[in-house]
């Protein structure tokens, strides 16, 4: 059944304090968990021996980031679709729902906390990029992604574009999920469950990114917006074109990164079907060559 009790507000500047909150928060919480699994590490309790023997503290590391991102990717993916299916604005099949009665529709609590984390979220991301996590080979482009959701979530927030925002974070962690988990299998040395988990997150990326983003949410804000919102706002024009543009920035980034993925496909293949080092981070061999 359909929630129609949840408490309803107006989005206002104030309420980004919370993602400040949320920000520090996650930050402890990554913290302890990741003291928490250098204790495993240190008891031998989880295996990240390198092929050599030797345990590696990036390798340590990197299994650290990709546990705190799992954790945090598929608790809020839960969260929301949990949200999602008690609301009847979500639709797959009619886009139009997300703009019925804007600019005046209200905002759920739930959402608002949805939304909050998130900004929160990405704000500790790249934080972590330049001061905590290991080197990557595309910083930037992982810097720039940041920012532009940042700036999406703010913006969307705003000019009260929730619904479609709520739907377009949701798309976009699935296979983050699958990502974080095929990386934990390889630090582990489980190759088939890496194996499975790639495959998972390339398909994920190919359809929910690269056909369901353009397709669902770019289709629905830039056209239905037109025929379906009420366009006599002041600055509508401004609005259709920042948040479009920004999205559409987005799956620029999603296309590149396609194309790292399918260099790894690629690699993979004529690896025999193992996964190889993960093509957006410093190299095992570059870690030899440091620790020699």
């Amino acid at each position: 059944m359909k929630r129609t009790n949840v408490e309803e507000q107006v989005p206002v500047a104030g309420h980004f304090f919370l993602a400040f909150f949320f920000a520090v928060g996650f930050g402890l919480v990554r913290l302890m968990l990741e003291k928490f699994i250098q204790a495993l590490v240190d008891g031998k309790k989880i295996p990240l021996l390198d092929r050599h023997g030797r345990l590696r503290s990036k390798k340590i590391a990197k299994f650290k980031e990709s546990l705190w991102k799992l954790v945090f990717y598929g608790a809020t993916e839960m969260w929301i679709l949990g949200v999602i299916l008690q609301e009847s604005n979500y639709s797959t099949t009619y886009t139009w729902e997300f703009f019925e009665g804007w600019p005046n529709q209200k905002l759920k609590s739930p959402v608002k906390f949805y939304y909050m984390a998130q900004c929160g979220f990405y704000v500790l991301s790249i934080v972590s990029l330049v001061g905590w996590e290991a080197p990557r080979k595309d910083l930037t482009a992982m810097i720039s992604h940041h920012i532009i959701t940042i700036m999406l979530i703010t913006f969307s927030y705003f000019v009260r574009f929730i619904r479609v925002g709520t739907a377009t974070l949701m798309l976009h962690d699935v296979s983050d999920v699958f990502l974080e988990a095929a990386k934990l299998f390889k630090y582990c040395g489980v190759q088939m469950g890496a194996n499975i988990c790639f495959v998972l997150f390339a398909l994920s990326w190919l359809i929910l990114r690269l056909i369901l983003f353009p397709l669902w949410i770019i289709k629905a804000t830039s056209y239905d917006t037109l025929k379906y919102a009420y366009t006599g706002v002041p600055n509508f024009a401004l609005i259709y074109s920042v948040f479009n543009t920004m999205l559409i920035t987005l799956l620029g980034l999603h296309v590149y990164w396609w194309f790292l993925i399918c260099q790894m496909i690629l690699r993979q293949i004529k690896n025999r079907g193992n996964i190889e080092n993960d093509i957006r981070s410093d190299s095992d061999e570059d870690e030899d060559r440091e620790e020699k």
